[in-house]
């Protein structure tokens, strides 16, 4: 097909005003791209789908040339081209737009302020930084913008895609879509999605939740309920691992204070032990935040077996997922003495007493406030079978390996509760220990403090303490 004689006239006249602002030489080009960019410059359709075609086959290969054809500069003329040429050219520039994007930030920030007529560039010169950056952003997003309502479908998993990579690259290029139409075409497209979503879909909106959404902005209820819809429905193991990052990414906010259903709190504690280690993190963080953030989940989260989940979760070999389990265990030991009464019956403080030596310090850091944290609101009964499995002497062994002085003031505040509560004599052994763990305490007068008062229960004589 060869272009009509008055669209060539016009863009011809169109490229040699933007020429002024960005010409390339022969010997500034990469030779491998001589041939496809004169196709591209052919007037020939065929030739100019070959030439483009060919360019984005080099921009999918392992080590694809992003900067070199940014180099040369030949989007500005494709982009224009677009808006005349047929879906499968469209298609083939959409692709090479999301390589490109896929690249270094040299790449992306190429993609961001690209020009389709040069008169925008006079537009900019009048504005201060912030217009100048802002018109950068908008310009290849226009582009998606114009061909998302009638593209086809793979066009616009394409759009998906470019937009992923976009936004992949910080929190500047993030903000650049948030400020654009298209993205209000996407919050559009995904609020009436009635299909399962795509991966490449699911993947762009989870890197676009990646700046924490404010809860109170109308957009973040769309792209939560977007999140949770494709946990409930998809299978695929790639697709719920971005659907589950995004969700984090929302429970993230201080704000956050939704209210899931049970039969969402399940699919997600269900994810908890998912053999894929990216699936498991994710979902124990989210349920770490729902814990955190919202009032008396305990009740709940009971019914749907999270405990028994935790202490599956306690043997992860992912120690990030181990900490996190412990964390939201801790969390829900301060909620009350019925859910230390509960965890006794399950056996985990028998377990975490096991884990206490021989687990990394962050993770000996996490138990020990799960103690301080249960003993805190146990009950009496609770407090001494604590101290008869023996936790005092567990911990008192390890004051000594903790060099976190806030940690090691959980600890001691942690025996005081157990002594106050207990209302037991306090055996020779332990008063030694306590004494030799007087010494690591010196320079943190808080730590000291509660030896004090522990000891003081008792009297400094140890006469008064129990035989052992």
């Amino acid at each position: 097909m060869e272009i009509d004689p008055e669209e060539a006239n016009s863009f011809l006249s169109m490229s040699q005003n933007f020429s002024a602002l960005t010409l390339r030489t022969r010997n500034e080009i990469a030779s491998y791209l001589f041939e496809p960019i004169q196709k591209i410059n052919s007037n020939e359709y065929p030739l100019e789908l070959e030439g483009v075609t060919t360019i984005r086959k080099m921009l999918s290969a392992r080590s694809p040339p992003c900067r070199e054809v940014v180099g040369a500069n030949i989007l500005p003329s494709l982009l224009e081209m677009s808006c005349t040429r047929p879906e499968k050219f469209i298609y083939e520039v959409s692709w090479m737009i999301c390589n490109i994007a896929a690249g270094d930030s040299y790449c992306v920030k190429y993609l961001l302020s690209i020009y389709e007529v040069s008169w925008m560039i006079c537009n900019i010169a009048a504005g201060d930084s912030y217009c100048v950056k802002y018109l950068l952003s908008i310009n290849v997003l226009d582009f998606l913008n114009r061909h998302f309502i009638s593209a086809s479908n793979e066009i616009k998993d394409q759009i998906f895609w470019t937009l992923g990579n976009i936004a992949a690259d910080g929190q500047q290029c993030q903000s650049a879509i948030f400020l654009s139409p298209i993205f209000h075409k996407v919050l559009k497209y995904i609020e009436t999605l009635i299909k399962p979503a795509e991966k490449n879909l699911v993947w762009a909106v989870s890197n676009l939740s990646h700046i924490i959404p404010d809860p109170e902005l109308p957009y973040t209820p769309i792209l939560e309920n977007f999140f949770i819809k494709t946990l409930i429905e998809s299978t695929n193991q790639e697709i719920l691992i971005d659907a589950c990052w995004g969700l984090f990414y929302i429970t993230e906010s201080s704000k956050f204070a939704s209210i899931y259903t049970n039969n969402i709190l399940k699919r997600i504690i269900d994810l908890m032990t998912h053999f894929c280690i990216s699936l498991s993190y994710s979902t124990t963080r989210i349920i770490g935040n729902i814990v955190m953030k919202t009032k008396h989940s305990w009740v709940v989260l009971k019914e749907l077996g999270i405990v028994d989940v935790i202490s599956a979760l306690l043997d992860h070999n992912m120690k990030n997922v181990k900490k996190e389990a412990l964390g939201i265990l801790s969390n829900l030991c301060s909620e009350g003495s019925d859910v230390v009464s509960f965890v006794r019956s399950k056996g985990i403080y028998e377990k975490l007493l096991g884990k206490l030596a021989c687990e990394e310090q962050d993770i000996k850091c996490e138990i020990i406030w799960t103690i301080a944290n249960s003993v805190h609101c146990a009950l009496t009964d609770d407090v001494n079978y604590i101290f008869d499995i023996g936790w005092v002497d567990a911990q008192l062994n390890v004051f000594g390996c903790i060099s976190q002085p806030g940690v090691r003031k959980v600890l001691v505040y942690g025996l005081y509760l157990i002594f106050s509560k207990m209302k037991r004599p306090l055996e020779h052994a332990h008063l030694r220990k306590l004494k030799n763990c007087e010494g690591f305490s010196e320079n943190n007068d808080e730590v000291m403090q509660y030896f004090d008062k522990i000891i003081s229960m008792y009297g400094e004589d140890e006469d008064c303490c129990a035989d052992n």
